[in-house]
């Protein structure tokens, strides 16, 4: 049974992704799977969101009709409207599986799965942060049936707990495993994410080596078990990238419709997703405002990723208007201030996942500065990161060419970068303990970003291959040629 809430999660991916990268060259079977199954739960875990909302409660009737409709609404139109003529059969399975190197790399990222599980036995209740606010908060859904009570607040987007909550409730096990499994399984979906993006463009090994670069890092092992949101952010948002940076180069709008899918679902993962949410689309018009301009495919590529994300970003945004007297109101007190402005800035900041703008700019200090630097750089030459972080920023320094000439590269580098300036601005304002701040955030950031920086990497320092519309066209000519 605790196999079920993944079949049915990967059945309504794979009816949405049949239906929306229907002719795509660039979506082989297995990018499709991989792909499916994370949108299916966070489909599945918003499926749960507004029938709790609706019903007060887990309603299974409301759940089991909304999933049904989710997974044959697009396959009915596509079979009824825009089903394409069929096509050899050993054509079909020998694009679904792909080549051999690509699936004995995929297998073999499998294989980590035995570690993880052996360390998570270890391990079973995961970290602090698990036990006493994503599983509190499944099991205070679960239990009451409320979630507008004051547990869940506006500080932490429910996605991981109502995931959680709607495989408890098909399993039927209220324990650790499900949750526990949802941390690997997303840990190694990233990784898969990895090795199909950069496989579009550069060698199979080097695809290959940028996703065990990725699970072979002590600390990413460590946060696979930890149980908290971190999986689940950094897996939404390399799946944004990679859709994004297909849909610019194969120009193609589906894969700008599915990225838009992937950034809504992003912003329901963690409070720190609504302000790089907003980042990721404010890079993207400023770096992309010239090219919109002048080529009419950007423009749909773009609308069209705009399209995705309105329909899953409607969730954070009915999550974000419910009233809540949460913990992190009670903390920071935002309506002592008479100021109405005042009110609204606060509100405002506290959407983006900023609490106490007026005292930020008190704690702006050289020791806190200095402060800062020494743990950054204690940090990132821990051997637990294995130097990943400084050969990446010094492969960025070599190659900063290649990024300058390809926009999709460019927005990734620029969004890196404003996401760690960002970070340390914000540890640096911070009214708490500073070491004691980045002792807890800075290893999940770094854990966060690191399969977009590791993309970003092997994208600068390795030549591509060409993209599949490119290698099309030639093929084309080729035979028109001959």
């Amino acid at each position: 049974m605790i196999l079920y809430p993944y079949f049915i999660a990967l059945a309504t991916g794979l009816c949405l992704t049949h239906r929306i990268l229907r002719g795509s060259r660039a979506a082989k079977g297995y990018v499709r799977c991989i792909l499916a199954l994370g949108l299916g739960l966070g489909i599945c875990s918003q499926i749960s969101f507004y029938t709790q909302l609706a019903c007060q409660g887990w309603d299974m009737c409301s759940t089991t009709l909304l999933h049904l409709l989710a997974m044959f609404l697009p396959l009915g139109c596509y079979f009824f409207f825009v089903r394409q003529p069929s096509t050899d059969t050993k054509t079909t399975v020998r694009g679904f599986i792909g080549s051999k190197k690509e699936l004995l790399a995929l297998l073999a990222m499998c294989l980590y799965l035995v570690p993880m599980v052996f360390y998570c036995l270890m391990r079973p209740s995961g970290d602090w942060d698990a036990h006493s606010v994503w599983n509190q908060s499944a099991k205070y859904i679960l239990f009451t049936g409320n979630p507008l009570d004051t547990t869940l607040t506006n500080n932490h987007p429910p996605l991981l707990p109502f995931l959680t909550v709607w495989g408890w409730n098909l399993s039927q096990q209220h324990d650790w495993i499900m949750p526990a499994t949802y941390s690997i399984l997303f840990t190694v979906a990233t990784a898969m994410v990895i090795f199909l993006f950069l496989n579009q463009y550069t060698k199979t090994i080097v695809a290959f080596f940028a996703s065990l670069s990725f699970l072979s890092t002590p600390f990413v092992i460590w946060h696979s078990v930890s149980q908290y949101a971190e999986p689940e952010f950094a897996f939404y948002l390399i799946a944004v990238c990679a859709c994004f940076f297909i849909a610019i180069e194969e120009e193609d709008r589906h894969w700008g419709f599915l990225g838009g899918l992937f950034l809504g679902l992003f912003s329901f993962t963690k409070r720190e997703a609504n302000i790089t949410t907003f980042l990721f689309l404010l890079l993207l018009f400023l770096v992309f405002r010239n090219k919109m301009a002048k080529e009419t495919s950007t423009r749909k590529i773009v609308l069209f990723f705009l399209i995705g994300f309105s329909c899953t970003f409607l969730a954070s945004l009915v999550f974000k208007s419910l009233p809540s007297t949460s913990l992190a109101e009670r903390q920071f007190d935002l309506d002592a201030s008479n100021d109405v402005e005042s009110k609204q800035l606060n509100q405002m900041m506290t959407f983006l996942g900023i609490h106490e703008f007026g005292a930020f700019f008190k704690n702006f200090t050289s020791d806190r500065i200095i402060t800062v630097e020494r743990f950054a750089f204690k940090t990132l030459s821990n051997k637990d990161w294995i130097f990943i972080w400084p050969l990446l920023a010094a492969g960025w320094l070599v190659c900063i060419k290649r990024a300058l000439h390809n926009k999709t590269i460019l927005l990734f580098l620029l969004f890196v970068l404003s996401y760690f300036s960002i970070y340390f601005s914000f540890t640096i304002l911070q009214t708490w303990e500073i070491e004691k701040f980045m002792f807890e955030t800075l290893s999940r950031t770094l854990f966060e970003m690191l399969p977009v920086a590791l993309c970003l990497f092997f994208l600068m320092v390795f030549p591509e291959k060409g993209t599949q519309s490119q290698q099309h066209n030639k093929n084309k000519d080729v035979h028109d040629n001959a």
